[in-house]
């Protein structure tokens, strides 16, 4: 991450671990400190509609492109401690990697329709039933 991770201060090196049992979360684990490791999905798991616009990524990074299969984009997964039911990714800071390049890039979406707490658990029914009911 030639631009390194904002919040992160000197941490620029990162790898991508993908694992089956793990699907369709992966994790992003700094090669600068073993102990921060950010749990990631695509967001089009969670969003379907999602889109970023890539002109913007290409301004920022100075990447060429053929196109939108010349990168991979995630974005970032909060799981608070004890709250299963409250996993939320955050849809205004993507990862963009590009894996030609072995670079990404965290972008930060101005005016953006989407949330940093979008959930990425569907709501349980019970729960909806309990809040309209009670």
């Amino acid at each position: 991450m030639p631009a390194g991770l904002p919040g992160f201060p000197g941490k620029h090196r990162f790898t991508l671990i993908e694992r089956p049992e793990t699907k369709p979360f992966c994790w992003y684990q700094s090669m600068d400190d073993p102990n921060l490791a950010l749990i990631l999905i695509s967001p089009n798991i969670i969003k379907p509609d999602y889109s970023i616009n890539m002109k913007s990524v290409l301004s920022l990074t100075g990447w060429n492109s053929n196109g939108k299969d010349d990168f991979v984009v995630f974005v970032v997964v909060n799981a608070s401690s004890g709250k299963f039911n409250t996993i939320t990714a955050n849809l205004i800071g993507p990862i963009v990697i590009n894996p030609k390049k072995r670079e990404a890039y965290q972008l930060l979406l101005h005016d953006s329709p989407y949330s940093h707490q979008h959930p990425v658990l569907p709501p349980r029914e019970g729960a909806l039933r309990k809040k309209a009911i009670g």
